[in-house]
């Protein structure tokens, strides 16, 4: 009985790493399957959150530039406001300060590449120039 004993415990440890084996093989095939979708799914993630950085890059920027623009406008707004209740505003401007400023126009509008601006035009093409 005992050597019948022997040669079933035997062929059960057989079959048992038999079955553990495959096990592994099925797996580690499952593993090498599964990886390139696996990098895949990293590397989508890591193309989002560089997308994410550059949105909250490009909505500060924004930001910036919203604040300026209504810094500017305040800014502007004060020295018209100043610019209209100077006491000289309604005095005539000579003919040589206005050909001054005209020419400092015509150089900002060159500068800046402004698009329509009228100082860049002729002085006798600008209405009362």
């Amino acid at each position: 009985m005992n050597l019948r004993l022997t040669l079933i415990l035997i062929l059960c440890g057989g079959l048992l790493a038999g079955a553990g084996l495959i096990y592994l093989k099925g797996r580690n095939a499952g593993i090498a399957q599964e990886r390139p979708r696996t990098e895949a799914a990293a590397d989508n993630a890591a193309a989002r959150g560089a997308e994410a950085a550059g949105e909250r890059q490009s909505a500060r920027a924004l930001d910036g530039v919203i604040r300026r623009q209504r810094d500017d406008a305040a800014v502007l707004a004060q020295a018209t406001q100043q610019a209209r209740s100077a006491p000289d505003a309604n005095q005539i401007l000579p003919n040589d300060r206005a050909a001054r400023l005209r020419a400092a126009d015509v150089q900002l509008c060159l500068g800046a590449a402004l698009r329509g601006c009228q100082a860049a035009a002729p002085a006798d093409a600008i209405p009362g120039g």
